[in-house]
């Protein structure tokens, strides 16, 4: 999988498979002293448990003949918590 911003820029992808990122606020605050997964890599294992963080933009538009208004969805980062999560199967 391959994250990739609107303007086709790379979007960091944090590792926090090691170590006690909570989601509290101070996590947060110090996002940018998680390491890059895998240095930068940006393919994700299948299966992975990632947290996307992103905004939404909401737009009037006359592309569409059914719709209004359209949604611009600009991811951020994301944040690797686990590469894998296991079913009963993979015991």
């Amino acid at each position: 999988m391959l994250f990739i911003e609107h303007s086709f820029r790379p979007v960091p992808i944090y590792d926090a498979t090691r170590g006690s990122f909570g989601f509290k606020e101070s996590d947060l605050a110090n996002i940018r002293s998680l390491p890059l997964y895998r240095k930068g890599s940006y393919d994700l294992p299948p299966y992975a448990l990632v947290t996307v963080a992103y905004t939404v933009t909401s737009f009037v538009t006359t592309n569409s003949p059914s719709a209004s208004t359209a949604l611009l969805f600009n991811i951020l980062f994301a944040v690797l918590l686990a590469e894998k999560i296991k079913d009963k199967e993979d015991l």
